[in-house]
């Protein structure tokens, strides 16, 4: 679903739309320090 539709949806702006969205996404990522999980770094 687009930010465009999602805006639509609640009847606010573009932009306020997707300043929420952004932060929620940012808050999701950052609380979870298991995110990544068994990634490793392979130098050449």
């Amino acid at each position: 679903m687009s930010i465009s539709r999602v805006a639509t949806t609640l009847r606010v702006s573009w932009h306020t739309a997707g300043t929420v969205i952004v932060t929620r996404a940012e808050q999701v990522l950052t609380s979870d320090p298991d995110r990544f999980g068994t990634v490793e770094v392979r130098r050449r």
